[in-house]
């Protein structure tokens, strides 16, 4: 007998080019140096890769975090900042990518000149959020 599962509408895994960013949530800490980010993605076939970058307000990139194959679509972190003064304006940007390194290998026409170039021609963006929130 096979199992069957009822789940609501809103809960359906799609595949990768329909996987969409849901909310994406920064809470500065009270400390100032650390952010609370809350990311949820809609439920998600094949495992998505995921890139935050924090920018303070000149600009400046004062936090990353990589999700290499997501293993859940609702996920809680804790990121610090990396700089020594910390106030004003931050903005925190989501990316969700895919890549195909099995593509990539498989074209005999496609070469990369470095690995900043191999990941660009491998990798696809799905979707991008952005926040911001004040210290």
């Amino acid at each position: 007998m096979n199992d069957i599962f009822f789940v609501e509408p809103d809960q359906v895994p799609v595949p990768p080019d329909e996987v969409r960013i849901r909310e994406l949530k920064a809470t500065p800490q009270a400390d100032g140096r650390r952010v609370s980010v809350r990311i949820d993605v809609t439920p998600f076939q094949k495992r998505p890769n995921m890139e935050l970058v924090i920018q303070n307000a000149k600009g400046e990139k004062v936090a990353d975090l990589n999700v290499v194959e997501a293993m859940d679509n609702k996920m809680d972190f804790t990121v610090h900042l990396r700089e020594a003064q910390t106030g004003g304006t931050y903005t925190a940007r989501l990316t969700v990518l895919y890549s195909n390194f099995e593509e990539f290998e498989q074209d005999e026409n496609l070469q990369a000149d470095s690995p900043s170039d191999f990941f660009e021609k491998t990798t696809q963006e799905i979707d991008t959020a952005e926040t911001t929130f004040e210290i």
